[in-house]
């Protein structure tokens, strides 16, 4: 991703947003000392290459694990069980794993067993010593409500920053991609 994008996108959603931003994320160090893993569903495959531009910039080693292309959305209970996360995590000896997947809405009857796979997820990767980050998707907390018990950091996406939306009103353009990127960036470092 050219950097023009990233920093495009930074500046769409820079003033207000990233003033609500107070608590401030892990400190990412350069030149090797933070492996950083990116772990997502529907939003990640957006997320991940202004991500790995960013730490490639910074000389952090970056990855990701990002759902199938053009499987369905994964549920945080497939995440779970997904052999090529924990292959990731041995392989790649991540010290920083961001987490972005979506949680059921409040009301769905679905929700406790997904905040036990996803307290599960976290606990499996927070054993290997690495710190985790949840990140809220980027819709209004009514439409989506995180599941964030489990994690001590949390980047609140959808309450703090406003990104452009691409057609469906939904997925961030590319632009936006790279704004919530480039202001992620920014919390961690």
């Amino acid at each position: 991703m050219e950097r023009r994008w990233l920093y495009g996108g930074l500046a769409v959603v820079a003033g207000v947003g990233l003033a609500r931003l107070v608590r401030r994320g892990p400190k990412i160090l350069p030149g090797g000392a933070t492996r950083l893993l990116s772990v997502g569903g529907v939003f990640a495959p957006g997320l991940a290459p202004p991500l790995r531009s960013l730490a490639g910039e910074q000389k952090v080693p970056f990855d990701a694990v990002l759902p199938p292309t053009g499987a369905k959305a994964l549920r945080t209970d497939e995440w779970v069980l997904r052999p090529e996360l924990a292959a990731k995590i041995v392989t790649f000896q991540p010290t920083l794993v961001i987490v972005s997947l979506d949680a059921p809405a409040t009301d769905s009857p679905a929700r406790a067993k997904q905040a036990a796979a996803l307290k599960a997820l976290l606990t499996a990767i927070q054993t290997t010593g690495a710190e985790v980050v949840w990140i809220g998707p980027p819709v209004a907390p009514a439409a989506r409500a995180p599941v964030r018990e489990p994690s001590s950091r949390y980047f609140p996406t959808g309450t703090a920053l406003t990104l452009p939306r691409g057609p469906d009103g939904v997925q961030p353009t590319v632009a936006g991609y790279a704004g919530w990127a480039g202001a992620l960036w920014q919390w961690l470092s």
